[in-house]
């Protein structure tokens, strides 16, 4: 902001403003989406592993259960102990896998910006030292 004309500070305080708007949305998105994608895919490997096949409305209930919807809790308390022991820890290893990644993507996004930002730092503080040490030709007219 210190490089911006002050005519024109409010208009890039804006867009400053906006591109962070839009980054902390599209980032929010992008996490969500990854989440579930590998709770998905996690889910249904293990379900494979177990050798559960399941129809589409059971899926359902499945991922019912991954949301906490009370209907998905009514049917595990239903279960035996132990199948709903299973049916649980599945259900807590497929959250865990996917929080795992997207924290690790939302690392990866945060340590990309830190450097970003430490790269802008270091130019803008080299050419503020190249400016400094510029002599004045006195050629200014009035």
């Amino acid at each position: 902001m210190a490089a911006i004309p002050e005519a024109k500070a409010g208009v890039a305080s804006e867009i400053l403003s906006m591109i962070r708007l839009l980054g902390a949305v599209f980032g929010v998105a992008m996490a969500g989406a990854l989440f579930k994608a590998l709770e998905n895919a996690k889910l249904a490997e293990l379900l494979a592993a177990a050798g559960a096949s399941l129809d589409a409305s059971e899926r359902t209930e499945i991922k019912g259960l991954l949301s906490g919807s009370d209907a998905a809790e009514d049917k595990i308390s239903q279960l035996a102990p132990s199948v709903a022991e299973g049916v649980e820890r599945v259900v807590r290893e497929a959250f865990v896998y996917a929080l795992d990644g997207t924290m690790l993507l939302c690392m990866a996004v945060s340590v990309m910006g830190a450097l970003a930002a430490f790269l802008v730092s270091e130019r803008t503080a080299s050419s503020e030292q190249h400016v400094a040490r510029t002599p004045d030709t006195g050629d200014a007219k009035a």
